[in-house]
């Protein structure tokens, strides 16, 4: 607890000279710690700062994964989008697709709306159109779907709202 009421006093400092200090505290033990630090970073926008929450994306913790999708949304920067692409886009592995929970995938479909990038419209549509012939298969699907439809809402182009309008009838709240 202490780690972590330390950290968050760092963070309301807001001042770029923690971000050393902070690093070395995305390797402890403690996913909490390591939460409350991604929340940390994620307040200094810096390529240093950008860098570290990318870094914590393959942390063994999906919450902290949760944190460093959610930090890059806030920070707005269109050159995470691909990486943020890559969390939600199918996995090549089984390995890799077990390494992502559908929270952390809609972590980083929010973080992809926050950022506005319009290459990601074609995976949200493919996220949007996904339905679980059972109810009981598609645990989390819905969920998943509506991080998409929010994302979509936030770009908010015309195709966007198209996408929207052809989903609106959806039956799944």
């Amino acid at each position: 607890h202490m780690y972590r009421n330390i950290i968050s006093i760092l963070a309301e400092i807001g001042n770029r000279s923690i971000i050393q200090s902070l690093a070395r505290c995305i390797r402890h033990q403690n996913p909490e710690v390591r939460r409350e630090t991604i929340k940390a970073l994620s307040k200094i926008r810096t390529a240093e700062t950008i860098s570290l929450l990318v870094e914590a994306l393959d942390d063994r913790d999906d919450q902290v994964q949760r944190e460093a999708c959610i930090g890059l949304g806030r920070m707005r920067d269109v050159s995470t989008a691909p990486i943020l692409l890559g969390v939600i886009k199918p996995a090549r592995s089984f390995r890799k697709e077990r390494h992502r929970t559908k929270s952390v995938k809609a972590a980083a479909l929010w973080a992809l709306g926050e950022i506005g990038d319009q290459s990601a419209i074609p995976y949200f549509r493919n996220i949007m159109q996904k339905r679980s012939p059972l109810p009981f298969m598609g645990k989390g699907m819905g969920n998943l779907r509506a991080a998409a439809a929010s994302a979509l809402g936030r770009i908010g182009s015309d195709e966007c709202r198209d996408i929207l309008q052809q989903f609106s009838k959806d039956r799944n709240d």
